[in-house]
């Protein structure tokens, strides 16, 4: 069933291409939320239980399945998961136009998401070292490392000392980025690392 115009006028739920369509009073705070905050991630983690639905999410893009026949995503062969597998706790979802989609990070432990590449955790990271209040100079030295290490293989170890220069000019961020930085860095430059 396609949307109507009486749908969008009375914002009851609906059935699109996509499948179920929360009510618009509903998807207005989910499309309004851009970080996918908690709230998004609960309305819809709450509208999935009060329908009665099973949602997984397919670790090659992020799409949650509601009520899978199997284990795997029947459009990537990926098996689906629904809760952190660092922490344990349940994934939370955000809406988009297309349907619910997993967070890119977990919400209770920063875990990135599977389907995010390198280069864009390594793009969240220099973000995150842009939004510091290092001066200037600093800021530019710690982009040019992550830009040298986006180039190398993780485990390459001339990548080692771009990551003990982010973690000893800026503590807050390698503290606050732990999560991603084990996914970006590799088991010997890892052993390298350590104190």
């Amino acid at each position: 069933m396609v949307r109507t115009q009486e749908a969008r006028c009375c914002g009851a739920a609906v059935f699109s291409p996509w499948g179920w369509s929360p009510p618009l009073k509903a998807r207005a705070p989910l499309l309004s939320s851009v970080r996918g905050g908690d709230r998004a991630s609960r309305l819809v983690h709450l509208m999935s239980h009060k329908e009665g639905r099973r949602l997984l999410i397919c670790p090659a893009t992020g799409h949650a399945v509601n009520d899978p026949v199997g284990p795997f995503c029947g459009d990537h062969g990926a098996r689906m998961f629904s809760d952190c597998p660092a922490c344990g706790s349940e994934w939370s979802r955000t809406w988009e136009p297309r349907g619910e989609k997993g967070t890119d990070f977990c919400a209770q432990c920063g875990n990135p998401a599977p389907w995010l590449s390198r280069t864009e955790l390594i793009q969240w990271l220099k973000a995150c070292v842009q939004a510091t209040d290092l001066e200037p100079a600093k800021r530019r030295e710690l982009q040019e490392a992550l830009d040298r290490i986006a180039e190398l293989a993780p485990d390459d170890t001339k990548t080692a000392a771009g990551w003990d220069r982010l973690r000893a000019v800026a503590p807050r961020v390698w503290e606050l980025a732990k999560p991603v930085i084990n996914v970006l860095i590799g088991e010997g430059v890892r052993k390298m690392l350590r104190p």
